[in-house]
């Protein structure tokens, strides 16, 4: 990371990952500890991780389409976070 990235400063197994993933035009790859920090830093609160398709909300319920994509459920299962939070 300091060879590459200097400017991030951190050392997360997150972190190193984006950097591999860069190349491949991904902005950013988290981890569910990276994301939980980045909602709450962003003011969210009541941070949940559902799993796909679920949700309190019933007009968010069934919209993920990552696995009509990649056209795998198990790996739509592999791939996909799905997390919910309230900005009060």
């Amino acid at each position: 990371m300091d060879q590459f990235r200097p400017q991030i400063g951190e050392y997360s197994p997150a972190q190193v990952i984006n950097h591999s993933f860069h190349g491949w035009r991904h902005k950013f790859i988290y981890d569910g500890e990276t994301l939980s920090a980045a909602l709450e830093k962003a003011g969210f609160r009541n941070i949940e991780r559902l799993e796909p398709g679920l949700s309190a909300d019933e007009q968010l319920r069934g919209i993920e389409q990552h696995g009509d994509y990649v056209g795998s459920e198990a790996a739509m299962r592999y791939e996909t976070m799905v997390y919910e939070a309230n900005k009060p």
